[in-house]
């Protein structure tokens, strides 16, 4: 094990600025994270790496590598900043991190930032091959797909121009043609280089003469150079991964994982069917920060059967306070009102839907340009409805109120058949929904058991819950909303007003920063850290020469000098220089390390 004979393992990022290709390609997004997140959360995946190192000339490079854990203990010099050799980059960070620490590096591990599919293991795999079995180097490699023997060269010029023959000078037939018969080649995949200290500091060397290699599967064996590549890898992760999530898009919003929340402001029928209640509460929306502002599609006479005396059940009258044909034609927006409060939400940058509760209301929203289509939890399976609308070919955002699991899965599979893009929001269908009922946890089992964009159509008090749901992977939040709570209407008590929304928008943005996975010193935590933790401190007087022993040194704040946990490892070294009493004892005061 290379823990146990206390080999010092460091791993050394490589980290430009400058790139030919893409323009600052390290810190590229790639999957709502910059492209170097990946290879620093692999590094710091190591069971073996007791350092993770980003060399960069770039202060922006720094930064973020920092924020995702990195250590960035220097400015790479101009003059190995440019295109030069790697092996100059890992010499200096060995140089560096030997003078800091007063100890030799015995193994460095060269980590391509470009390489986002390695993992942890794939590094510890590296390392314990270079321990175990002898080799000066390990290198990560991929099979070949394509074989030198089908490799050819083109004549450039005169009688012969444009032909081609065999680079290698065999003949293309025969069993040199049949990918069967070849023998299994291999390349460097670029993902890590494990290389004893020498092998780099006197030879100049990453990959060695006697060199050993860990195979890692093609589809994880993506160096990432162009924009093509930032595409494929991309499809890969989002796609390719069984834990991987569907997005969709609207307009211009992506919702899905790894995008921001999108935030839903449901005024639904709360505008009582004035014009002038209708835009201030696009304006409201707007100022809060939500993303969207929703509206409801009432055609009484196309969604419902009208009661011969006008009235409706005992407790749709005990909800809505009269009948609901009554409450719905009162409430309903013709489609010029709907028109110019699509255009209006448009001026002020916010994006109109609206929830169609019959096929005519579906024709009408498309006569109108709506970008996508909320679907209410009464219409979850009225999968005629649900025709009509996949038919429009424009995503969908579902709530399932009123369900079980397994409509809720005939549903998806029902969509999914027509190749639809759509989101399905948890929903529990009261108003207000008790806490007790709201069942935060189906978001976690929908995710998983769908793979598509899961959110939440909130009817509970305050925003508690919207924002809990946030921290449980919902993707989208959507509330009720009104102007005020006195107002007139059913869905008025249990709407959130304009203060509400704001601060739920504000919560949920502070949620979503909340919600790192990588456990890391921040930069803010050094200086505490430094105060907090303690080193080997001398207890007495501790003259040049002499051996250190457990009743010259103990552990003392401040965390300036050797880390407290290192203090068996510095009993028996000898002291370089004199060391006073009550000093913090750094690795360059000692010497004769293993």
């Amino acid at each position: 094990n290379a823990n146990e004979k206390k080999l010092n393992i460091v791993g050394v990022i490589p980290a430009r600025g400058g790139s030919v290709g893409v323009p600052l390609k390290n810190i590229r997004e790639l999957c709502g994270k910059p492209l170097i997140y990946y290879v620093i959360k692999a590094a710091l995946a190591s069971k073996h790496l007791s350092r993770v190192i980003v060399s960069t000339d770039h202060e922006e490079i720094a930064r973020i590598s920092k924020k995702y854990g990195a250590e960035v203990p220097f400015k790479r010099p101009a003059d190995i900043s440019e295109d030069v050799p790697t092996e100059f980059v890992i010499q200096h960070a060995v140089n560096f991190i030997e003078k800091e620490e007063g100890r030799k590096v015995d193994i460095v591990v060269t980590l391509q930032a470009t390489t986002p599919l390695l993992n942890g293991e794939d590094i510890d795999a590296t390392i314990e091959k270079l321990v175990k079995e002898g080799f000066d180097s390990v290198i990560t490699v991929k099979e070949v797909e394509e074989y030198p023997w089908w490799m050819m060269r083109m004549e450039k010029r005169g009688e012969k121009r444009g032909k081609v023959t065999p680079f290698l000078g065999q003949e293309m037939a025969g069993e040199t043609m049949v990918r069967q018969t070849l023998e299994t080649l291999y390349i460097p995949n670029g993902g890590a280089y494990a290389t004893k200290r020498d092998v780099v500091m006197k030879e100049s060397r990453i990959i060695s003469k006697n060199c050993g290699a860990v195979v890692m599967p093609l589809e994880r064996s993506v160096d990432i150079d162009t924009e093509l590549d930032f595409k494929v890898v991309e499809s890969i992760m989002w796609e390719g991964s069984k834990d991987s999530m569907k997005r969709i898009k609207i307009e211009r919003k992506k919702i899905g994982e790894g995008e921001p929340c999108f935030i839903i402001a449901e005024a639904g029928i709360n505008h009582n069917g004035d014009l002038n209640l209708a835009k201030k509460l696009i304006d409201a929306a707007r100022d809060a920060g939500a993303d969207a502002i929703k509206f409801q599609t009432h055609l009484p006479e196309k969604e419902m059967l009208k009661d011969r005396d006008g009235t409706s059940s005992d407790s749709t009258a005990a909800y809505v306070g009269e009948s609901l044909f009554g409450l719905l034609k009162r409430v309903e927006l013709s489609k010029e009102e709907l028109l110019y409060l699509k255009n209006y939400a448009a001026t002020k940058g916010i994006l109109f839907l609206s929830t169609p509760f019959s096929r005519e209301a579906v024709d009408l929203l498309e006569e109108i340009g709506v970008q996508a289509y909320k679907v209410g939890s009464g219409e979850m399976t009225n999968f005629p409805l649900l025709k009509v609308i996949v038919e429009k070919r424009k995503p969908m955002i579902i709530s399932t109120g009123m369900s079980t699991l397994e409509e809720i899965e005939e549903m998806v599979n029902f969509l999914k058949k027509f190749r639809a893009d759509f989101a399905i929001l948890h929903c529990t269908s009261t108003y207000p929904t008790r806490y007790e009922d709201v069942n935060l946890r189906v978001i976690e089992i929908l995710r998983k058991r769908f793979k598509i964009p899961v959110g939440l159509s909130d009817h509970s008090i305050g925003i508690y819950t919207a924002l809990a749901s946030v921290a449980l992977g919902a993707c989208i939040v959507e509330k009720h909303f009104t102007i005020s709570r006195d107002l007139p209407g059913p869905d008025q008590k249990a709407s959130l007003e304009p203060p509400d929304l704001r601060e739920l928008v504000v919560g949920v943005r502070a949620v979503e920063k909340a919600l790192g996975d990588t456990k890391m010193v921040t930069e803010a935590e050094l200086a505490v850290q430094k105060m907090a933790r303690e080193s080997v401190v001398a207890l007495v007087d501790i003259p040049e020469g002499a051996v250190v022993t457990k009743d010259l040194v103990w552990v003392k704040r401040p965390g300036t000098g050797i880390p407290a946990k290192y203090l068996e490892r510095v009993l028996g070294m000898r002291a370089r220089r004199r060391i006073k009493k009550n000093t913090v004892i750094k690795w360059r005061d000692l010497e004769g390390i293993e």
